[in-house]
């Protein structure tokens, strides 16, 4: 697996790029999901608790920790939660 080093820090901390697999999650309908769960999660600083935005394009997810105090500065609407 390939490693990518985290720009905002210095230094020469690399973290592991992960594979998942596309699940089936049950309810009325079956649909997709995609379970991400690990202490990985918190050493890469998504820390239980934290707000995410989820940029969504076709066959990609760029997952962001929104900051403390104020939206994710990529996207200003990212504080704002979308029910599907």
């Amino acid at each position: 697996m390939s490693q990518t080093k985290d720009p905002q820090k210095k230094g020469t901390k690399h973290y592991r790029d992960r594979k998942l697999k596309v699940v089936r999650a049950f309810g009325r309908e079956p649909r997709p999901c995609l379970p991400l769960k690990g202490h990985w999660l918190a050493q890469v600083g998504f820390q239980i608790g934290a707000h995410v935005h989820v940029k969504v394009e076709w066959q990609r997810l760029t997952i962001t920790v929104i900051e403390e105090g104020g939206a994710n500065t990529e996207n200003p609407e990212s504080h704002k939660l979308v029910k599907n």
